[in-house]
């Protein structure tokens, strides 16, 4: 449980900071808020959940592992260029949404943004770059060790049945 509010001193009580789960709080100089202190093993700009390599950590790469952007990354990898309606419909994703993790993957360095026009339409396409796609097979690599096999273990692309 997360305690937020000041804690009622007893005798021998001392004032209470609250604790969070990925980092403790800690008041900060201006008015008794609050702003996170990291602690634990990762890096600040890190997301925490995903760890460096190390004696049985797996590493994979935070870029991709966010949800919406192996969703969107997954599906550019089986095309050449998609436009940004094509990404957005196909995986029910809002504009912003998409917008907001084509931008990080462009940043990134995985996928390249082109922008241009369709008669007096303005259209944007995404496509996968070598290093989006070297990233890309890395990362299904990664969870296929993870699970311990690959996933298509027959030429047809069957899964085993035993």
């Amino acid at each position: 449980m997360v305690r937020v509010g000041p804690r009622p001193l007893g005798r021998g009580s001392t004032p209470h900071r609250p604790v969070h789960r990925l980092g403790r709080l800690a008041e900060s100089d201006r008015g008794g808020r609050h702003r996170r202190v990291h602690g634990g093993d990762h890096a600040p700009g890190r997301e925490p959940h995903v760890r460096s390599p190390g004696r049985g950590a797996v590493n994979l790469d935070p870029v991709i592992h966010t949800p919406a952007r192996l969703k969107i990354v997954s599906l550019l990898a089986t095309a050449t260029e998609t436009e940004f309606a094509f990404v957005r419909d196909t995986l029910d994703m809002s504009d912003s949404v998409v917008s907001k993790h084509a931008s990080a993957l462009e940043k990134a360095g995985y996928v390249e943004v082109r922008k241009g026009y369709v008669g007096k339409r303005p259209r944007t396409w995404f496509k996968l770059t070598r290093q989006g796609r070297q990233a890309f097979d890395e990362y299904v690599t990664t969870l296929q060790t993870i699970v311990g096999r690959p996933l298509a273990d027959h030429p047809d692309g069957a899964p085993a049945t035993e």
